[in-house]
């Protein structure tokens, strides 16, 4: 074999070289691209599960008020037994105020049953909340796997890369 057809040859693996060093340049590029997206998205996860982490402290200082309330209006209403026994014994002789006495005891416990109502109603949201932020945790450390694998991809690329050289 000449030289020339040496060369020729050697050209013509170079321009092979070329062409494959440009093809892996290119998927480098669409890998980091896509790599990019990965962390806006995990960004906005991760923004959006702070967001839920936030909204769950709410729900659970909400919680802790109504339940605050709860123990207060049961003190409430056990102070108003009291007053109300007194008033009974008090009254014994009188119909139309042991009516009102009732009355008021009935407003009282129905107050006390609306009010354990809505506190069952937010500890419900609190624990959907709960569940929602697991899954968004879920989600985002899925999410991290995948941009590990890719980021991994793309540095097996650059050794082959450097190899090429």
């Amino acid at each position: 074999m000449t030289i020339d057809e040496r060369l020729e040859a050697l050209t013509r693996n170079l321009e092979l070289v070329v062409l494959e060093t440009e093809k892996h340049d290119r998927q480098i590029g669409a890998l980091a691209s896509e790599s990019e997206k990965r962390d806006r998205q995990i960004g906005a996860l991760a923004s959006e599960s702070e967001k839920r982490d936030r909204q769950i402290g709410a729900l659970a200082g909400e919680s802790e008020k109504r339940d605050r309330q709860i123990g207060a209006l049961a003190g409430e209403s056990e102070k108003r037994d009291r007053q109300i026994g007194v008033l009974v014994e008090q009254s014994a002789g009188q119909d139309g105020r042991l009516v009102r006495v009732g009355e008021r005891l009935d407003a009282l416990t129905q107050s006390l049953q609306l009010l354990a109502l809505e506190t069952e109603k937010h500890d419900q949201q609190l624990r959907q909340t709960t569940i929602l932020v697991t899954e968004v945790a879920e989600g985002t450390a899925r999410l991290l796997r995948v941009v590990e694998m890719h980021e991994h991809r793309i540095d097996s690329h650059d050794d082959r890369l450097d190899k090429l050289e």
